[in-house]
């Protein structure tokens, strides 16, 4: 992700912080919270135990909704399927975050190669081990943007979710 647009990747307060800030993601070992990790040759190593349960958190920290695409060991979050950029997306709105706690017929767990979903699905093991997030921004927005549109928040601010005024 970060290489594909353009940035470098930091580890700060155990989250990866990638696309210069655009996004904040990490692991979270459902036992012991975040999982540390270090830099590795432009590279994020994190290490889990073995069977411990763990989610994705990944963080919008942009004032735009971001489209996400993760993967884990070349595997789509969503569908289990090979993963690519055109697949569906989690919408993560502006200053919100999601948390991913497996595939939708299992959660992700440290293991062995030989026992990963990859293998068991797939018989593949060159991705095993390997999570992906790509980010993409609407069409038009620049996530980079840092101030608010001011006439926009004036508009927000007066306007009602009822037609009617209550008394």
């Amino acid at each position: 992700m970060a290489n594909f647009l353009g940035g470098t990747v930091s580890i700060d307060d155990k989250l990866v912080s990638g696309a210069k800030g655009v996004v904040d993601w990490g692991l979270k070992d459902l036992r012991m919270g975040y999982l540390d990790g270090y830099l590795a040759a432009s590279e994020v190593i994190l290490s889990g135990d073995e069977r411990h349960r763990y989610i994705i958190e990944v963080r919008n920290n942009t004032l735009v909704p971001l489209k996400i695409v993760v993967s884990v060991d070349g595997h789509d979050v969503i569908d289990g399927k090979p993963a690519t950029p055109s697949k569906r997306r989690y919408i993560v709105g502006p200053k919100h975050s999601v948390n991913i706690a497996g595939y939708r017929t299992s959660t992700f767990r440290f293991g062995r190669i030989k026992d990963s979903y990859a293998v068991l699905k797939t018989g593949e093991s060159s991705n095993v081990g390997v999570i992906g997030v790509a980010v993409f921004a609407p069409e038009g927005k620049n996530p980079w943007k840092s101030t608010i549109d001011e006439d926009e928040l004036r508009i927000r601010d007066n306007d009602s979710p009822f037609q009617e005024r209550f008394a």
